[in-house]
């Protein structure tokens, strides 16, 4: 039976690091969690053999040919022999341009990005990890437990080498905090001590464990639903929304009946906007339509080059110049132009009225401001502003 289940072990390990290969062509960072994962199974080895075989015969091996089978996929999808993650390690680790785009202390995942992303499940997932190396018994689940702790470290910390840092970066690792949390709220729901066992009998219907369900619940809900609903309806939402408009109007030019009778070959669209503010392609789909959607240039290329200004940051700093070079012939304008609020001065707009351009839309993006007037709160916001030239 012991022979079966080594077997059967072995088996599912070689599987999970066939994944893991795959998963590393598909984002190449994945490699931070799946090193130290091989490193934990060859510690659980007693022989000098056994971790030897481990971390190269099951762990090395069949992670490379999880690597061979998603170059294969990428090769039978483009057409041509592609290895995207190592593009990504040279731009990133070999060349170190994702600082371009911005720097943080060396423990910003420890002190913002993790707690950032586990909200309220912190404290709950500080309790477990910790119990779970302080714990006398060394049971199999124990063990589980303190092996999900250290990959998760192990991940942020590999992580911090890299000096740009983002919140979506360790968003792989919020699953296993998600365990361990459970872990830790289950105890707290079912284990109950002796004294509250006599006043279960006594009391009213409801146990103490569905009192405590119940309390976990609402708890959690409170916690969570609120930033859920900012983060969905509120924050940034405007970019979604304007394509929305955008879509919509298309859709409208496009019906029987409408101004799309007349041959248009394809839509323009400029994003007159920061650097990786709108979600662009996703949110612009219409059926039998071609859509060219054109943002500002935030590349490599301009960030790296300190004679070179990019066209985000012209526009920021010089709205009128960058419009009268960008647009130097009404040719130029686009069927849609896309333009924060605070980009939109009186030359600006003018510009816009020469190049045939009229505002057909504002919606709003994120909150600029919480004031309270005479004691009452109020809310300002910062709006995007859509622009159509005339059909």
């Amino acid at each position: 039976e012991s022979m079966q289940d080594e077997c059967h072990i072995r088996s599912a390990s070689a599987v999970a690091f066939i994944l893991g290969g795959m998963s590393v062509c598909i984002r190449f960072t994945s490699i931070a969690a799946w090193i130290p994962i091989g490193l934990l199974c060859c510690a659980r080895k007693t022989t000098f053999r056994g971790k030897v075989f481990t971390l190269f015969a099951l762990c090395a091996s069949f992670g490379l040919l999880g690597i061979i089978f998603g170059t294969a996929l990428d090769r039978l999808f483009y057409g041509f022999w592609a290895i995207p993650f190592l593009g990504s390690f040279h731009f990133n680790v070999l060349q170190g341009n994702g600082s371009l785009y911005g720097t943080h202390h060396p423990l910003w995942y420890f002190f913002a990005g993790l707690p950032a992303i586990s909200g309220a499940l912190l404290p709950l997932f500080l309790v477990d990890a910790g119990m779970s190396f302080v714990e006398g018994v060394c049971t199999a689940g124990h063990q589980a437990r303190r092996d999900l702790a250290l990959v998760i470290v192990s991940y942020v910390a590999l992580h911090s080498l890299s000096a740009h840092k983002e919140f979506r970066f360790i968003l792989p690792i919020l699953p296993l905090v998600c365990v361990l949390s459970a872990h830790c709220l289950t105890h707290y729901i079912y284990c109950i001590p002796r004294v509250d066992q006599v006043s279960i009998r006594t009391s009213s219907r409801i146990s103490a464990a569905w009192r405590r369900y119940v309390f976990a619940f609402i708890a959690l809900v409170l916690l969570n639903y609120p930033h859920l609903l900012f983060l969905a309806g509120v924050h940034q939402a405007g970019s979604v929304r304007i394509n929305r408009e955008i879509v919509a109007r298309i859709s409208d030019i496009e019906a029987p009946g409408g101004k799309g009778q007349t041959y248009h070959p394809e839509y323009s669209i400029h994003y007159l906007m920061g650097c990786h503010s709108t979600p662009l392609y996703s949110h612009l789909h219409v059926e039998g339509v071609r859509i060219n959607a054109g943002t500002l240039d935030c590349s490599p290329q301009c960030r790296a080059d300190p004679d070179m200004i990019c066209e985000s940051d012209l526009l920021y700093s010089d709205p009128h110049s960058f419009m009268n070079s960008r647009y130097r012939e009404r040719s130029f304008s686009p069927d849609f132009l896309v333009i924060s609020e605070e980009s939109l001065t009186s030359d600006v707009q003018s510009k816009l009225t020469d190049m045939g351009m009229v505002e057909v839309s504002k919606v709003k993006h994120e909150i600029d401001a919480i004031c309270f007037a005479n004691g009452i709160p109020g809310v300002t916001y910062r709006h995007i502003v859509l622009f159509q030239s005339k059909f």
